[in-house]
């Protein structure tokens, strides 16, 4: 890649959530030995799907048996995994078990596929596709770095000629609020189409009339194997209807987005850019943002204690983490299946 500057949403959701993380993961170049299981089980979801939606109107295999090869392929390079998922079938008190990944998987895309089938609307123009697109300065016309990321998919519907940008999230709840903001799918709206567009993925005229974005939300969970009366509610073992009605697994929620969504994540990009600039000058102090809603969920929340307390915390640093370039290209595509 050159000189060139790049830039992603992932770094720019870490600078602005705390930049001592930041610091951490994208100036020093360290990263975890090993990903949590979920950010894990989110990568080999996309890659499932990301063999099954090929470019046209047929489907590759099946996504739960790309599941498995690749688990077993991950298995043998890094190690077996399991997590926790919701379980709607058991009493209020145990709703999460726990499961290894495998079966997980596997048996949430074959839900998938009996609930979905073919997609027999879609026609995909294209799928897993990586861009890398120049942001320049309103003003001077000068690149001032470039835009990367992954698009999962652009499908069109058959019966509207409708195009969207298709979103895969593997979540363990389905929560819609403030999708319309959501500033990954608001790269791919804002520089993603702007470089399948100069690719000729989509023409100029669907450049301007792209219907939106689909958030495509798998539940982490199991089937339900209880039985269920003629109006689809779940049932006890004496026949009553069960007060424990599963969430739905699987939902698909459309959002809208206009070319002024494009100049605000591009103004947002073009500021957090400048301000991490000024931070690399040392214009700006690396400070951590400590609280609830940054810390929890933290790779670096263990180092970053030791820190604070003025212990020896660069020798745990060196004990449990990696050197890594964010910007290879399979690290950017890592991130963005998740």
């Amino acid at each position: 890649m050159g000189n060139r500057i790049l830039v992603r949403t992932s770094e720019r959701t870490s600078f602005k959530r705390c930049r001592w993380s930041w610091e951490m993961s994208f100036r020093m170049g360290l990263r975890q030995r090993r990903d949590a299981p979920v950010l894990r089980f989110g990568t080999l979801c996309h890659q499932a799907l990301a063999a099954y939606y090929i470019k046209g109107t047929k489907r590759g295999p099946h996504p739960s048996d790309t599941f498995m090869d690749l688990y077993e392929q991950e298995v043998k390079e890094i190690g077996s995994f399991g997590l926790y998922y919701d379980d709607s079938t058991e009493s209020w008190e145990e709703d999460e078990k726990w499961v290894d990944a495998k079966e997980l998987g596997e048996e949430l895309l074959e839900m998938y596929i009996d609930f979905y089938g073919d997609d027999g609307d879609w026609e995909i123009l294209a799928t897993e596709q990586p861009f890398q697109q120049p942001v320049r300065n309103p003003r001077t016309g000068r690149i001032m770095f470039y835009y990367v990321g992954i698009v999962d998919l652009v499908v069109r519907e058959i019966s509207t000629g409708h195009i969207w940008i298709v979103d895969h999230k593997t979540t363990r709840a389905i929560d819609v609020q403030a999708l319309g903001l959501n500033e990954q799918a608001g790269s791919y709206w804002t520089f993603g189409s702007e470089w399948l567009k100069e690719q000729g993925h989509i023409n100029a005229a669907t450049y301007d009339d792209l219907s939106g974005l689909i958030f495509n939300f798998l539940r982490r969970t199991r089937r339900d194997t209880r039985p269920q009366n003629a109006e689809g509610h779940y049932l006890n073992k004496d026949g009553s209807v069960s007060k424990r009605q599963p969430s739905p697994v699987f939902h698909r929620e459309p959002t809208w987005r206009t070319t002024h969504d494009r100049d605000q994540v591009r103004r947002r990009a073009m500021n957090d850019f400048r301000e991490m600039q000024m931070v690399e000058r040392g214009d700006l102090a690396v400070i951590k943002n400590p609280g609830p809603f940054t810390c929890k969920g933290c790779g670096w929340l263990d180092a970053c204690e030791l820190h604070e307390t003025g212990a020896d915390w660069e020798m745990y640093v060196e004990a449990t983490t990696e050197p890594w370039n964010p910007y290879d290209e399979h690290e950017v595509r890592d991130s963005e299946q998740r």
